[in-house]
């Protein structure tokens, strides 16, 4: 048996070789998420340097604007709604049936759900 990763924002007619789609990593509100990788588009919105700025002062933590390594946010959805989301757009977009995995990494709560 041979194994393929294909990324269909690569190649958007891959999906026509196959039956199912599957999301093997996704989160929903059990999950703590940093926002590091946020930090170099930070300087390009001024309303996010802002709102940074804003939390920096409220907090009064000096090395906050260079340590977002501490901050997190936290999803938006309930594990229901993350395992509709990411099924619909495998249904929608590649018109496959849906295989998915909500695996937040910070809690077994959404998984057990």
């Amino acid at each position: 048996m041979e194994s393929l990763l294909t990324y269909w924002d690569r190649s958007p007619h891959v999906a026509d070789r196959f039956k199912t789609g599957v999301s093997l990593h996704s989160h929903a509100l059990h999950s703590e998420e940093s926002v590091l990788p946020l930090g170099q588009h930070l300087p390009k919105f001024a309303c996010m340097r802002a709102l940074a700025e804003r939390a920096h002062q409220s907090y009064g933590d000096r090395s906050f604007r260079d340590d977002l390594s501490r901050m997190w946010w936290t999803p938006p959805l309930a594990p229901r709604q993350a395992l509709d989301v990411e099924a619909l757009q495998i249904e929608a977009k590649l018109g496959l049936d849906p295989i998915v995995s909500i695996s937040d990494h910070d809690s077994i709560d959404a998984p057990m759900q």
